[in-house]
């Protein structure tokens, strides 16, 4: 993991700590901790007494003989990594090397109140992690990072979104914060497509790296196709015309067609579907599936829908966003991280719960790849993934109507109050009998139910199909939270065919 070259060996073995003590989820015996991680109980304490990364965020401890972690309520492991970030001295490097023009080795060394030795060694480290991931590197004469533009601006793009959060804007007066999305919204507004903060904020930070770059003489150099269409759609606006002024006035660049491609990337791409506004590459049908088309896309979900029998009722929005994930690739808002991906904790809850519809959706998105398998990289899927889980609307519902109503049996000491809570509390995925007579009848509970809840030891009968859950005291709350967890294990090992 090359990632660990950003860090010293003390920092990436808390960051070790943290994640595991994260993903458990309980307290670890320091054995198997120690096992895990490869190193001494000593150095595991030494990284609970001196933790710097949970610091503000939460609490590490080590008590008989076991190590467990808690959270502030709204902190969690993203923002120990963005902590990490900070304190990084490679990345406060990389941080330097961004906004200073060519400097000295003894001037990046002051900056950073360090060695030159310690530097050179510094840079060595650095570099085997940015070949290995972007295929660029740092030079000493002088001190700058070098390598294919595109990969040096998707760097600083990930970097910048994953050490801020919502409200830092990291490039000071060198980009104006107001103006730049005062762009992006008037660009918007020509389209048919809405974006939250989230999609707001991913854009402008690409942007405010692209443009201090672009500032700096350095250049993709690839005319994007929406440019000019954006241009041609603005002209005559006033506030475009205003934001044009206040853009040259500070850059000395105009703001024309390649100053909008260099600036918003693949954004600009004319393969992308923005609206009626925009024309479209694909003017005639291919019924060959190309991932790059969104025909393929619709075809791809008409497919998925017909086999899961699950209503999918923003298909068109599904199949926009899937073809977007594909232009975008590395630009896309769910790879904006260097080090933490969010998005895996939410598709191991998928593989954990609902692992057929998880498995379903995976080959089938394989499918679509299977004349250009080498285009689909495993962060590419598990982004498609992700992308048509988040953006099918009412997901979950249509799966639940699709199973048969669970039949119920409660059988409880009171007067049905438990069974009749149950009714209205989840009556739409439960068919619910309340038992009312007097006495237990074999023949009736060998009935066709599902499920018998009761606070009432029953006969024990090899006839009886159904589930027991036993409970000691019959408290609604405590019978709905085990009740849900039956239907979320039904719904998850649901075989849609």
């Amino acid at each position: 993991m090359t990632v660990r070259n950003l860090f010293t060996t003390k920092q990436w073995r808390e960051l070790e700590l943290i994640a595991l003590l994260t993903k458990s989820q309980k307290s670890l015996y320091y054995k198997d901790v120690c096992e895990r991680l490869n190193c001494s109980l000593l150095t595991l304490q030494s990284c609970v007494d001196n933790s710097v990364f949970m610091d503000g965020i939460g609490q590490m401890t080590y008590e008989y003989s076991h190590f467990s972690i808690t959270y502030k309520e709204e902190c969690g492991l993203k923002e120990v990594y963005q902590k990490a970030m900070l304190e990084s001295q490679s990345l406060q490097m990389m941080s330097l090397l961004f906004f200073k023009d060519e400097m000295t080795l003894t001037e990046l060394a002051n900056e950073l109140f360090v060695s030159l030795s310690t530097l050179k060694r510094l840079i060595d480290k650095v570099n085997i992690y940015l070949k290995k991931e972007f295929d660029i590197k740092i030079i000493t004469n002088p001190v700058q990072v070098v390598g294919e533009e595109y990969q040096i601006r998707l760097f600083y793009i990930k970097y910048f979104s994953e050490a801020y959060n919502m409200s830092e804007w990291p490039f000071g007066n060198l980009v104006n914060e107001n103006n730049l999305g005062r762009l992006v919204s008037l660009m918007i507004s020509k389209t048919d497509i809405n974006i939250n903060f989230s999609m707001f904020r991913h854009i402008k930070i690409l942007g405010g790296v692209n443009l201090i770059r672009y500032c700096k003489g350095f250049v993709v150099g690839e005319s994007k196709g929406l440019s000019q269409i954006f241009l041609d759609l603005l002209m005559g606006s006033r506030e475009m015309t205003n934001i044009s002024q206040l853009f040259f006035h500070k850059y000395t660049i105009p703001l024309n067609e390649t100053a909008l491609s260099e600036v918003f990337s693949d954004y600009m791409s004319d393969e992308l579907f923005l609206g009626g506004s925009f024309p479209t590459l694909t003017n005639k049908m291919n019924y060959l599936d190309n991932p790059r088309e969104l025909t393929t896309w619709i075809r791809f979900l008409d497919k998925l829908e017909d086999d899961m029998k699950v209503m999918q009722p923003n298909k068109y929005e599904m199949a926009r966003a899937l073809h977007t994930t594909v232009i975008l690739d590395e630009e896309d808002i769910n790879r904006n991280f260097l080090i933490y991906n969010d998005i895996e904790c939410n598709l191991a809850f998928f593989k954990k719960n609902y692992k057929f519809v998880y498995k379903k959706v995976m080959k089938s998105i394989k499918h679509v790849f299977r004349f250009v398998p080498k285009a689909l990289s495993q962060s590419l899927l598990s982004n498609l993934i992700y992308t048509l889980l988040i953006t099918w609307e009412d997901l979950f519902l249509n799966i639940g109507k699709t199973l048969s109503k669970i039949r119920l049996l409660v059988i409880e000491k009171s007067q049905g109050s438990v069974g009749s809570f149950l009714k209205e509390y989840i009556g739409d995925y439960f068919d619910i009998t309340i038992y009312k007579k007097l006495t237990f009848e074999p023949r009736d509970l060998e009935a066709d139910f599902d499920i018998i809840v009761t606070d009432t030891v029953i006969m024990d009968s090899h006839e009886i199909k159904a589930d027991i859950f036993y409970f000691s005291q019959l408290v609604p709350s405590k019978v709905a939270v085990r009740l849900n967890d039956y239907l979320r294990s039904r719904m998850g090992q649901l075989m849609l065919r």
